[in-house]
């Protein structure tokens, strides 16, 4: 479970409530975690709100916190339909490349006309894995470089990430990057141009299209 306390979580934290769209109808939280992000789409407006995620020892922590939530343990199966809003944080890059495609299809016919994705990932070429990645490869030369987490087996670039929404029938309203430079160097902080691109966290709302 991610350090929620910790400086980068918080600040991550604030910069999703802020770009959270508030909403009526369904709303599916996909890797749900705990569930302290589910919570906030009721609060947004959305009813009602479901929540899933393969970790039992998390789920229940998430059931015990918000017990007017459905919360649900396994893989998402795209049977809720009509939805207003879909969340998947920090997810795609768990999913191996030759499936994304397919994953973010799912979404899309699963959402209503005009329904939205929330969507955050890290960002391939961030101005933070750039230099781990270059300081890494000096010191060790064969490790893959992870993005802090071994499981993540497709992590994205902005320009791939957009031509995947775009082939799967989402259109980006909204983006912004995450960037911060070396730990303890520069306090973490919201890109909304250009620069969000280089973001080490990338986060969209797209519209279905």
């Amino acid at each position: 479970m991610p350090d929620y306390d910790s400086p980068y979580e918080r600040q991550r934290e604030r910069l999703l409530r802020a770009m959270l769209p508030t909403g009526e109808g369904t709303a599916v939280d996909i890797g749900c975690n705990d569930g302290r992000f589910t919570a906030l789409l009721s609060e947004a407006g959305y009813d009602p709100v479901v929540g899933y995620d393969t970790d039992e020892r998390v789920l229940e922590l998430a059931k015990a916190a918000h017990p007017s939530i459905d919360f649900r343990l396994g893989h998402e199966d795209f049977s809720i339909t009509g939805r207003a809003l879909t969340v998947a944080l920090e997810l795609i890059e768990h999913i191996p490349p030759a499936a994304q495609l397919g994953f973010l299809r799912s979404i899309r016919t699963a959402t209503a006309p005009g329904g939205l994705l929330f969507l955050s990932t890290p960002g391939r070429y961030s101005i933070l894995s750039t230099y781990e990645r270059l300081r890494q490869f000096k010191k060790y030369r064969v490790e893959a470089y992870t993005w802090w987490d071994s499981t993540h087996v497709g992590v994205l670039s902005y320009s791939r990430l957009r031509r995947l929404l775009d082939a799967s029938g989402f259109a980006v309203q909204r983006r912004a990057g995450f960037c911060f430079a070396p730990p303890h160097r520069f306090r973490p902080r919201a890109a909304h141009g250009p620069l969000g691109r280089a973001g080490f966290d990338l986060i969209v709302v797209a519209h279905a299209a």
